[in-house]
């Protein structure tokens, strides 16, 4: 049973270590991705009750053949999945199969294992599935390194089927069989959901295991986005969580059957452990604020180890107050009580994680615990325990639920000021923003006006020689209107706008990175990047420049910028082009049936670019404004930005003044599609993965209204104005 729950979380886990990957190749996003484990929770949260009680009436031979061989192929059906619903369809069939692991693990404990050695025998049953979290990241990498993700997921179905020849043998041995029949001669009648003491139970268990599941499926998209490890990177490191994991099952079994062994009453065992499982979680709630990515995998280590104080605890309660012939039920309850928490809970921290608010998915991780345990003390509140001790403990695990949420949750540091006139301008821009522009909130608000105490900003190592590995930037080409194609990195954007004369690109990210994205990209797109007739440069920093060399000298295209932007280029190390020409303010510029419109709008830079296009989507007219530069680089960088002649105040005011124009602007041109450089700034993340998945009759998600795209000029405003009322008071 240790070997079956091992192959299971390779089977999950697998999907979870290589996430980055299959997002970036078949355009899920991070809430797409938190709904398709929300599939395979929900099934597992139907099937293992079912598969409980079916290994209770069927027994453990039958059952799990019939469960391992259902799961070996669902894996498999994995690397035929090409989106979302052909995943979430191959996930839930998982699922559904995988609800038989721990009910057969908890039986067969119970069935073999005498009282005093059961704890342990739970641990080392339930600790194949933390093995096989440590397994995945070292087994799959290499065969992901050379093959790809698909074939990884054909050695998962492979295992299974290896696992199904070894229990036809060893199910089949004399003692084996006997166990198993005696096993079945006394089933009992099983918990009913009127019993309270089962509602404690799926409380503890399932809102107790909830951050094991957050940790497991969300590390490697966290470290990923946050942190900017690659695919390698992860395969070499996410073997750590998990141990903690495997090691709290042998620890907390451990501690259990000692425990009892010196006569300490169950129920005080399992609330003693539990309580200070409680505590020991909490920290899980700061890993946002870590910056250093071996503390954030020190805690993850740490979170999973403690966590397991609820698992193996509330199993030996549930053990303890029912009857052992019910052990698969009573099991697959659990494991369902957890598939339903992750279910409900995954597509939220995946929205989360689309607009980086890391801090309040890792906060609601960390409180759910202790919600689970003031559930569970309360409803067994008058078992032997001194009834104010136990009052005393539920609310003290309310009372930390609320600390977390109070000192970890949604909270912005920016967003306050001890300045009413500068916090005025901070609650408007929160305002405009909403969520739509949560993230454009958050990055730049805090830019103006820091946080008194700052945390410490991750810090990068210095990058190797020569172009970043492909893997960690490569996005494909994305057809957005009918006359606008994104081609851009996972970070940054590039954008062709084809006409009946030929292409003008805007923006052309780096010198690395432009062949294969913007001339790959659109011979991908069915377009001939011989055509490039014009390229637009935003601003003449390098990630939106550093390609404009390559297109003047391959295609002969003409490179635009201002004249202080030109000036800029000239002052800069790096790649960059010859001199062309130079855009002047509200400058039309026409190509066969198409104009675009080139407004400067200084304030990111001295020269920066913002545009209008005309686009169509499906024959239909709109307008994108494209805004040229958004965050404020001179307070993460004054020596470039700062002199005597132009302070903060200058840079801040500039910028406002120009956001406040550029707002009349498109507001008169009735542009209802905002456009930036990068892909946080106007949401690509998640609108490039949902036109993936665009129906006929959809709207497009890049058409958010023209009030919308006021509401974000205004919020970019309103941050500048902050940044300006704090500079001017501190003159």
């Amino acid at each position: 049973m240790m070997l079956v729950s091992l192959i299971s979380y390779i089977d999950r886990n697998t999907l979870a270590l290589l996430i980055p990957t299959i997002m970036r190749d078949t355009h899920l996003s991070a809430e797409q991705y938190g709904f398709i484990v929300s599939a395979f929770s929900i099934a597992y949260m139907i099937g293992s009750p079912i598969w409980g009680g079916l290994l209770d009436r069927l027994g453990l031979r039958v059952g799990m053949t019939l469960a391992v061989a259902f799961w070996t192929a669902a894996s498999v059906s994995h690397a035929m999945a090409a989106g979302f619903l052909s995943f979430a369809a191959a996930r839930t069939a998982l699922g559904f199969g995988e609800g038989a692991t721990f009910p057969g693990g908890l039986r067969t404990v119970v069935s073999t294992l005498p009282p005093g050695q059961q704890a342990r025998g739970i641990g080392f049953a339930y600790s194949g599935g933390a093995l096989g979290a440590i397994i995945t990241p070292i087994v799959v990498t290499p065969i992901f390194a050379v093959w790809g993700w698909r074939p990884a997921f054909l050695f998962t179905g492979g295992i299974g089927a290896a696992w199904l020849i070894m229990w036809f043998f060893v199910s089949a041995r004399p003692p084996i069989r006997e166990r198993m029949a005696e096993a079945l001669r006394h089933t009992e009648q099983g918990p009913r959901f009127t019993d309270a003491r089962l509602w404690s139970f799926i409380l503890a268990y399932g809102l107790g295991a909830t951050p094991l599941g957050f940790v497991m499926y969300a590390a490697a998209l966290y470290l990923n986005q946050a942190l900017g490890k690659d695919q390698i990177f992860l395969g070499k490191v996410l073997w750590i969580p998990p141990l903690g994991w495997e090691l709290g099952y042998f620890f907390w079994g451990w501690l259990v059957d000692r425990m009892t062994s010196a006569g300490v009453p169950k129920l005080t065992t399992v609330r003693r452990l539990m309580f200070a499982s409680l505590f020991l979680s909490l920290p899980l709630a700061a890993v946002p604020y870590m910056s250093s990515t071996a503390l954030v995998l020190l805690e993850m280590f740490i979170a999973t180890f403690v966590i397991v104080g609820f698992v193996v605890p509330s199993l030996a309660y549930a053990t303890h107050v029912y009857s052992p012939s019910r052990s698969g039920l009573i099991a697959g309850i659990g494991a369902g009580s957890y598939g339903a928490i992750v279910a409900v809970t995954m597509p939220l921290f995946g929205r989360l994680f689309d607009v980086r608010r890391y801090d309040v998915a890792f906060a609601i991780a960390a409180l759910l615990p202790a919600i689970g345990y003031a559930g569970w003390a309360w409803i067994n509140r008058n078992a032997r325990e001194p009834r104010r001790i136990v009052v005393k403990q539920s609310l003290a695990g309310l009372l930390l639920a609320a600390a977390v949420a109070w000192t970890f949750g949604p909270r912005v540091a920016a967003q306050s000021s001890s300045d009413p006139r500068v916090q005025a301008h901070i609650d408007a821009a929160k305002a405009a923003a909403g969520s739509d522009f949560a993230y454009v909130f958050n990055r730049i608000c805090r830019e103006a006006v820091p946080p008194e105490n700052p945390e410490p900003r991750p810090q990068r190592g210095a990058r190797p020689p020569g172009p970043p590995a492909r893997e960690t930037w490569h996005a494909e080409p994305v057809k957005v209107f009918d006359n606008l194609y994104f081609l851009g990195q996972t970070e940054y954007s590039a954008w062709a706008v084809t006409t009946s004369a030929g292409i003008i690109i805007i923006d052309s990210i780096f010198d690395y990175s432009v062949d294969d994205e913007v001339a790959g990209g659109l011979k991908a797109m069915g377009l001939d990047p011989a055509n490039i007739k014009y390229v637009i440069i935003s601003h003449g920093h390098s990630d939106h420049s550093g390609g404009a060399k390559y297109l003047q000298d391959r295609f002969n295209a003409k490179v635009i910028l201002t004249a202080a932007d030109w000036d800029l280029l000239d002052r800069s190390n790096g790649t960059k082009p010859h001199r062309d020409m130079i855009a002047t303010d509200g400058q039309k510029l026409t190509l066969g049936d198409t104009t675009l419109t080139l407004y400067n709008t200084p304030g990111h830079t001295l020269g920066t670019i913002s545009t209008l296009i005309p686009v169509t989507d499906r024959g239909q007219k709109h307008v994108a404004a494209y805004w040229g530069g958004t965050a404020f680089n001179w307070m993460a960088g004054p020596a470039a930005y700062i002199t005597p002649e132009r302070p903060p105040i200058f840079w801040f005011k500039t910028y406002s003044d120009s956001a406040r124009r550029f707002k009349e602007i498109t507001a008169k041109a009735g542009a209802d599609i905002i456009l930036s450089n990068h892909t946080d700034f106007d949401g690509s993340k998640t609108k490039l993965p949902a036109l993936a998945q665009r129906k006929a009759g959809d709207p497009n998600p890049y058409v958010i209204g023209a009030a919308n795209v006021q509401r974000y000029l205004t919020t970019v405003d309103e941050c500048a104005q902050a940044g300006l009322t704090r500079a001017q008071a501190m003159k």
